[in-house]
């Protein structure tokens, strides 16, 4: 992609919708501490509004090698998270260069993140060079919830010999489809994220729970179409939120994200979950009291994109309580959301305290594994 294709401003159009809603190879990993709210305030108040708005992005590369897009998104929008998949690298030593120069690039303040979706089975990145872990309808399928240990401890040392340092996993969803879920019922599933949690905690490793509030009772897929799902609260609240649940009441914020699944729950509300105040704000923040970070699904999947362009999805998604907006393919898409919610916050529609609520949860996840993030 030539860069004169991302280089075009977007002339935008601010509804309504906010005011109605409120290191490397073979190094030993270090544990985080939880940073300490004076450095995490001293690192905030040194961000520009850019610098701000930048962290709530995480962004995808259409490329194998550091190239003027990956600077352009860097120098002129100061991303704050990127995302990897299997086009960004057919060998090892190509991964590892593309996460050292987008590090070396990175000229904020903040440690960079460079996620990745790796849950194993038929979700698995870098297969030819990295090890996948197994599907996790099979670890639960073998009934030793140590195992899920043992892969998360190794994923996370995996991860960081090519210079990742969050990984987007695991499921907590209940009888998803392709094997990745451990399980359908909530008890098992519950036993097999603690374990999967505390191998990524012995690595000292960030980890993602997802996707809030379970998307298992989908008939469809979202990266396809619009999704809705048609049960109670109370059923919610007892079998897909269940896992979400107890993981959240016994795991430090500081160790994981959430991250929000764009399934339509007709009880809760007519919009999908993550542009959804009733389920970020009202269930995950209100009822869980959940004050980590949360993490969109890929807002320019189906299930978002058919109703909402990536500006109003962005806008959305951060009235209704998200911190990090993905865009994984496209970046347009990702310009075009960020360019929404800095015009939002120069012109007022987004207040400056909802934007640092956001960053704030960031800088304490960054901070908190920040020797796993150089």
């Amino acid at each position: 992609m030539k860069k004169k294709r991302i280089l075009h401003p977007l002339l935008l159009t601010l509804t309504a919708l906010l005011l109605l809603t409120g290191c490397r190879d073979g190094a030993a990993l270090t544990p985080p501490s939880a940073a300490p709210a004076d450095r995490v305030e001293a690192l905030l108040s040194r961000l520009s509004p850019t610098e701000k708005v930048g962290q709530m992005m995480m962004c995808g590369l259409m490329t194998a090698a550091y190239d003027e897009n990956c600077a352009y998104l860097q120098n002129e929008f100061a991303v704050g998270s990127f995302i990897l998949f299997d086009r960004n690298g057919n060998t090892a030593e190509e991964v590892r260069a593309l996460t050292a120069a987008l590090k070396q690039g990175n000229a904020t303040p903040v440690p960079l993140f460079l996620a990745i979706d790796e849950e194993g089975g038929a979700v698995a990145r870098f297969s030819d060079f990295l090890p996948p872990p197994p599907a996790a309808s099979a670890l639960g399928e073998a009934g030793d919830p140590a195992t899920a240990q043992r892969w998360a401890a190794d994923t996370a040392e995996n991860l960081h010999a090519l210079g990742v340092n969050w990984n987007l996993a695991p499921v907590a969803d209940l009888g998803l489809a392709n094997g990745r879920s451990y399980s359908g019922d909530p008890a098992v599933v519950t036993a097999f994220l603690r374990s999967a949690a505390a191998g990524y905690q012995e690595k000292h490793f960030p980890f993602c729970l997802k996707h809030f509030p379970g998307i298992g009772k989908g008939a469809a897929d979202t990266h396809d179409d619009e999704v809705t799902v048609a049960t109670s609260l109370e059923e919610l609240r007892q079998e897909d939120m269940a896992p979400f649940t107890a993981l959240i009441a016994d795991t430090p914020a500081t160790d994981f994200a959430v991250m929000i699944g764009h399934v339509r729950y007709d009880a809760i509300d007519d919009a999908p979950a993550s542009l959804s105040p009733a389920i970020i704000t009202g269930l995950l923040r209100g009822e869980l009291a959940y004050d980590g970070v949360v993490i969109t699904d890929n807002i320019t999947m189906k299930a978002v994109a058919a109703r909402y362009s990536p500006e109003e999805a962005a806008l959305r998604a951060v009235a209704a309580g998200a911190d990090i907006i993905l865009v994984s393919h496209e970046y347009e898409a990702a310009i075009a959301a960020y360019n929404a919610i800095l015009r939002a916050l120069n012109t007022g529609v987004i207040p400056m305290e909802r934007i640092d609520a956001s960053v704030r949860r960031i800088l304490r996840l960054k901070l908190a594994h920040e020797d796993v993030a150089k």
